[in-house]
């Protein structure tokens, strides 16, 4: 009896650590923002529905207005469009024929950082591998594809939409896209990970974003992915080294994902404002 005792409370006390980020989780899981702004009926007021759809209509053609400038401005250089898709497709066929995937000078000492150099860990491979074959289009449509669909089944209030217009507005936004950065999968990661637990261990592919790589946690499908992640980890051996190196090298602290901060926070937003949930069901 006092050693079944001693059992169960080795079994509290290795649960408890678990139960603390659990209960926070299933509270933001359930997090609901009930104020008369956040209203989903609020465009019935007048002042509000004029408020709400001026700002998110002049935004919105603010948005548009500048993302074609920054599309005539990308496609007036002939490699502008996918350029940062196409530098990673290089980095790849490097390390398909010499087994190194980040480049020489950010190995050697302290360098500064230029645009396409890979700051991705080794299993940013998984994600572009099938690639080398697959048509280019695909690498727009399915993280696209994502994120439309979430924030479509989220509905999201209409006092996000304004906050939303400027996420679109925000510069870095619609340069991810065009420049095919995989930024933008990050983003339909967490989308996905919204409502699908598996999806959120994908999102360590990106390290500054580990805590969004909790969406999902204590669910089975969660542990499962993130067993596998580290599974699809050990092949690049000694690459994580390397990766560790660059990161050491580089001058770039890990905080340099801030600028796709505003599309990160797009599903977040949406989700805080949905009104619908994740299975479709009207939020009551």
């Amino acid at each position: 009896m006092h050693q079944s005792g001693s059992t169960d409370a080795a079994v509290t006390r290795t649960a408890q650590p678990v139960a603390l980020p659990l209960r926070v989780l299933e509270a933001l899981r359930g997090f609901e923002i009930r104020r008369p702004w956040a209203s989903p009926d609020i465009l019935a007021l007048r002042p509000y529905r004029l408020l709400i759809l001026t700002t998110t209509g002049v935004l919105g053609v603010l948005a548009i207005l500048s993302a074609a400038q920054l599309f005539q401005i990308v496609y007036g250089n002939r490699v502008g469009i996918g350029v940062d898709f196409h530098q990673y497709l290089d980095h790849v066929a490097r390390w398909q024929s010499t087994g190194q995937l980040y480049l020489p000078r950010q190995l050697a000492g302290p360098t500064t950082v230029m645009d396409g150099d890979p700051l991705y860990p080794p299993t940013v491979l998984w994600l572009l591998l099938p690639f080398t074959v697959l048509p280019e289009p695909i690498w727009w449509i399915v993280p696209s594809a994502i994120i439309v669909i979430t924030l479509l089944r989220l509905r999201p209030a209409p006092w996000t939409w304004p906050l939303l217009a400027i996420v679109a507005l925000w510069p870095r936004t619609p340069a991810l896209f065009l420049y095919g950065n995989p930024g933008m999968w990050m983003v339909a990661f967490i989308c996905l990970a919204l409502w699908r637990a598996w999806a959120g261990p994908l999102i360590l592919l990106k390290p500054s974003l580990a805590p969004f790589a909790l969406l999902g946690f204590g669910r089975r499908s969660w542990f499962i992915a993130l067993a596998l992640v580290v599974v699809a980890s050990i092949p690049f051996g000694t690459l994580w080294l390397d990766y560790l190196t660059v990161l050491s090298n580089s001058n770039v602290p890990l905080t340099y994902s801030l600028l796709d901060l505003p599309l990160i926070l797009a599903p977040v937003i949406a989700f805080l404002g949905r009104r619908r949930n994740l299975d479709g069901l009207r939020r009551t």
